[in-house]
């Protein structure tokens, strides 16, 4: 999306600043919950929402997306259990989408893609180690799949190494997605 606003090829470019959001403190975005779910007479579980949070790393859209599942099925977030079934529900609405895009990758692109999904975060991605682990290819063909991947907004470097962009995809690649699979 940042492409459309700073790239000369497309139609909006330098027509705004670009500004950054970070996640929204925990600690705010837990009394910001949890004030609608009590008005709402549903329980709430404080554990439950920081382990969505974290689990999430606090990205608003992710968290926001399970808090409002939970909340249209007129559920409570009253523990782990119901974050895991909500994000399994926002897998399974996407599932068709997830496995088009996964199978539409090179065979090394797809293992890669899968084993960071795996790790949840590759900071050396050709380590010997991390080849090993995931049965990948030589260094080289995983730089090329990298590439790919990196090209693709499939794979982004955050300051602690390479993750899966779409957090959903994530959850859709690790061992838990065979549910998942159309």
């Amino acid at each position: 999306m940042a492409e459309m606003f700073t790239s000369p090829r497309h139609p909006f470019y330098q027509s705004t600043d670009i500004m950054s959001l970070g996640p929204i403190d925990e600690n705010r975005y837990h009394d910001f919950a949890e004030r609608f779910f009590d008005e709402a007479g549903r329980p709430f579980s404080s554990e439950a929402f920081r382990f969505l949070y974290r689990r999430f790393d606090g990205v608003t859209w992710y968290v926001q997306s399970v808090l409002n599942r939970i909340w249209g099925d007129g559920l409570a977030l009253e523990s782990e259990d119901a974050v895991s079934k909500a994000v399994a529900a926002l897998v399974e609405d996407r599932a068709l989408t997830f496995h088009d895009l996964v199978e539409s990758q090179t065979a090394t692109g797809k293992s890669l893609l899968e084993a960071i999904a795996r790790e949840g975060v590759v900071r050396e991605i050709t380590s010997s180690a991390f080849l090993k682990r995931n049965s990948l290819a030589a260094p080289s063909s995983v730089r090329t799949a990298l590439a790919g991947l990196l090209a693709r907004d499939l794979v982004y470097r955050s300051e602690n190494g390479y993750i899966v962009y779409d957090r959903l995809l994530g959850e859709y690649l690790k061992g838990s997605n065979e549910g998942f699979r159309p």
